[in-house]
């Protein structure tokens, strides 16, 4: 027998709970057209200090994620409020709008506005996109929450039909991760005691880390984010008699859009057979 860990590892390309609020239209021209979504809400910006193979997942870490989304915009598009309110800078490239039950920020752009400005929605030029960024990020807050702005009842109009898809349901014993002193191969620089020219650090892609690749050389398009997921902790099999089973795993997104995964596996305990715990 062999206490195991079921995890999940899916294709998700939204994340965020959903709300029933009004409307409101998008922050640069045209204001009634769907435009390209650059980042989503709920990236992961996560930096592990441990390895993989020393059980980094469970580790210590950086844990953030991505708190609105950015809309492509080319250097110098004019930015508007999508709520009219008031406004007040955050700082030399961000302002911020407080409207009726919302607040929302507005990054990477130039101001144009000053504290204390009354602004109309789709009518106040707030900014400019700043060089180089080539987006507008924009963040929702409402009460002390921040929202996804894609979510139904939020910005419009926008569609999205991509379903999120199951890679694959797998299961592995606990404490199956053990630390490997792996070999330093030449001409690899080993960054615990060499760090490479500063320039250089924007041409380094790792892999897994699409959705963060560096912001002004490398960009990866068309992958959508992975994330995994601990379904069920520990699973003991001995509480099951010996046979087949399946297992079902169902993904939605804040859109609707689902699909569902399964994965047929089979207990054979016999007697005696020691157990494997982490």
């Amino acid at each position: 027998m062999r206490r195991l860990l079921l995890l999940l590892l899916a294709f998700v390309p939204a994340l965020a709970a959903g709300t029933n609020a009004s409307a409101y239209p998008w922050p640069i021209k045209p204001f009634h057209e769907q435009h390209p979504i650059r980042a989503n809400f709920g990236d992961p910006r996560t930096r592990f200090w441990n390895t993989m193979l020393t059980d980094g997942l469970q580790g210590p870490g950086l844990f953030q994620f991505h708190n609105g989304i950015d809309i492509a915009a080319t250097e110098g598009t004019p930015v508007y409020p999508v709520l009219s309110g008031t406004a007040s800078l955050i700082d030399g490239a961000a302002v911020l709008v407080r409207s009726p039950g919302h607040k929302f920020q507005y990054f990477h752009i130039k101001p144009a506005v000053h504290d204390g400005q009354y602004v109309v929605a789709s009518r106040t030029v707030l900014g400019r996109v700043i060089p180089a960024v080539n987006h507008v990020h924009l963040t929702e807050i409402r009460g002390r929450r921040v929202w996804n702005p894609l979510a139904r009842g939020g910005i419009a109009p926008y569609v999205d039909r991509t379903a999120p898809q199951i890679d694959a349901i797998f299961a592995r014993p606990l404490g199956s991760l053990v630390s490997i002193d792996s070999a330093t191969l030449w001409p690899a620089a080993d960054f615990r005691t060499t760090l490479p020219l500063v320039r250089n650090f924007w041409n380094v892609y790792a892999r897994g880390s699409y959705q963060n690749a560096p912001r002004f050389s490398n960009q990866q398009f068309f992958m959508p984010g992975r994330f995994l997921y601990d379904l069920a902790g520990t699973f003991d099999s001995r509480s099951y008699p010996n046979g087949t089973y399946e297992v079902r795993v169902h993904v939605s997104d804040m859109r609707g859009n689902w699909s569902d995964g399964v994965q047929q596996f089979h207990v054979e305990n016999h007697p005696g057979e020691p157990c494997v715990k982490a």
